[in-house]
């Protein structure tokens, strides 16, 4: 596909009408999650660092050959007291990003124990991309890159052999990212339209079903059932 247009749009609600895709990021306290959403749907660093309790929603817009998606992005927090939010908002998603500071080494760790327990066993038949994703690398010299490119290479290869095992057909891919100069964010997009898009227009392109349930009740029509 076409290189995805950056223009940036977002509301409160999103727009239903286009096909969705809902992007959940997942990582440590601190690994740029929050900022990585915000570079996406405002197009701008947040200086002023504010910790995501619980659950965080923003939205997005890109087109990319001519077809608009809509982006559900939804941030998790890093707490360890919010960690029992994750499994919720992964359980349907078609693309997951598994973030990690590259100035803090026990991130890492932290991600992959995170992707194990939280969101592993979650993962549906809708997931179309993991991204494993080294931010901040705005602050890395040459060596740092390299040092960052072999690490998020050595995780890809691990979650790759992980959805073999349990037989399912997610591509897996890295990116080295800055929320801050917003290096890398828009090639991040790119593959998840490029992986989650088809089935995403697919979706869009089916009537909804009409049933008697309430809006945003538990009978399908919410904003979790639509991504």
């Amino acid at each position: 596909m076409a290189a995805a247009e950056p223009p940036h749009s977002s509301s409160s609600g999103g727009d239903h009408r286009l096909p969705t895709i809902a992007v959940t990021f997942v990582g440590a306290l601190g690994a740029g999650k929050t900022s990585l959403v915000v570079r996406i749907s405002s197009g701008t660093f947040a200086v002023a660092y504010r910790p995501t309790l619980s659950l965080d929603f923003e939205f997005a817009t890109r087109v990319k050959s001519g077809q608009t998606f809509s982006l559900g992005l939804r941030d998790t927090s890093g707490e360890e007291r919010f960690a029992s939010m994750i499994p919720t908002v992964v359980r349907g998603c078609r693309v997951l990003v598994l973030v990690y500071d590259v100035t803090d080494p026990r991130t890492v760790d932290d991600m992959m124990d995170r992707f194990v327990k939280d969101c592993e066993p979650q993962l549906s038949e809708h997931l179309a991309l993991v991204a494993v994703v080294a931010n901040k690398v705005d602050t890395l010299d040459d060596a740092g890159r390299a040092e960052a490119q072999a690490t998020v290479d050595e995780k890809v290869r691990s979650i790759e052999q992980r959805l073999h095992d349990a037989e399912r057909a997610a591509a897996v891919h890295g990116f080295l990212t800055s929320a801050k100069s917003g290096e890398g964010v828009e090639a991040l997009l790119e593959r998840a339209i490029d992986e989650a898009g088809p089935a995403a227009a697919e979706a869009a392109a089916v009537p909804p079903l009409v049933t008697d349930a309430p809006r945003g009740s538990s009978g399908g029509s919410g904003w979790f059932a639509r991504c």
